[in-house]
Parts: structure tokens; sequence; C-alpha cells
């Protein structure tokens, strides 16, 4: 299995068709991403210690995405990490890692904490980053099993199983049951990326 990139398109009939994206190569899987956050009641004072690809920084209990991206960028260096979402306790703050830790697993952990009246913090790995470039496969026709992946923004990615959907189906009708799920229509020219 490996992922690739494909355009959606529309025969003159409307049915949905795939074709790659790029005619010599598929998908270079996305950045590794990360998600922060503060479970149960939220508190309201202390610090946490978090360690990001080896480096450690101190996150407030009220941290914003920018301040959280300052400090990485000053444990990392410029371009390596964005962070968005909202603020913490009751936000949660997503960090994408980029510039030189772009395409590629890294690693997040938390430690000690000194959170008054509320916690704990939390961090969960949401996507894993990959720098793979394949061949694109095959089309849209291509049999798929409980395992196959669909992804487009700014939809998680999801299994077929997850979907719901029988194995022995096509990879364009996993893509449109993808679509059931999101409750979005196929768009000429969008890029979806597939993982079988």
């Amino acid at each position: 299995m490996s992922w690739t990139q494909m355009k959606e398109l529309f025969s003159a009939s409307g049915q949905l068709g795939l074709l790659p994206a790029f005619p010599s190569q598929g998908l270079r899987i996305t950045d590794d991403q990360w998600t922060l956050n503060i479970a149960g009641g939220p508190p309201t004072s202390g610090t946490f210690a978090m360690t990001a690809v080896g480096q450690a920084v101190t996150v407030n209990w009220n941290e914003t995405p920018a301040s959280l991206q300052t400090k990485l960028t000053n444990a990392l260096g410029a371009g390596n990490a964005i962070c968005t979402g909202t603020a913490l306790p009751s936000g949660n703050i997503l960090i994408v890692f980029t510039g030189t830790l772009a395409q590629a697993s890294q690693t997040i952990t938390l430690g000690a904490n000194s959170l008054t009246g509320g916690g704990p913090p939390g961090v969960s790995h949401t996507v894993t980053g990959n720098a793979t470039v394949e061949t694109a496969p095959t089309g849209g026709g291509t049999a798929v099993t409980g395992a196959c992946v669909v992804q487009f923004d700014p939809f998680a990615p999801m299994t077929a199983t997850q979907l719901g959907f029988p194995a022995g189906g096509t990879i364009t009708q996993l893509v449109q049951a993808m679509h059931n799920a999101t409750g979005t229509g196929p768009t000429t020219g969008m890029i979806v990326n597939i993982y079988a």
C-alpha cells in the first residue's frame, strides 16, 4: 500500500472519476501534527513541561497558540513549528512541524505539571509526517480493503472501515463515501489523498 494524490473530475454523464494529480509521482505525505489540550476541569494557574523533538519548553495553563509558537521557535529554530487553534485551558492547540522538521515523524512528550484546579494536560499525535514520494499507482477503479484511507482538506483521514465501506468497492466509490460522510460534494480539480 502507498499514498498517492488524485484529482477529482466528472465524466460527461456527471459520474465522479479520479486521475493522478501528477502524472509521474504521487503524494508527498503531510507534515507531522499534534494536538495539545488540558482535559477535565480548567485549571486556574500553573504550568507543565513539554518536550518537542528533544527540546524542553514550559507551557502555561492559559497558553495561546502564538505564545507557544514563540517558545517552539526559540527551542527548535525559526520556521520549524506552526501553532494554531485556540488558547488553553478550554481550547486545543494544533502543532504542525514544518521547515527542517517537515514531512517526518516527530515526537512530543509531556512531563511534570503544577496545574492548580484542573488538568491533566494531554497531547495526541493526529497526523504522522512522512516524505515518501510514490509513483502514482492505479486509477479510481482499484478494489479497496478496510485499511484504505481517504483524506481531503479540511477533513481528517478516514479508513474504509471507519466509513463503513465494504471491502471490494473501488477507490472512486470510497471517495464518494467520504463525501457522503463529510456532507461535501465532489469538486472538479479537488485534490484527494488516497492510501491504497
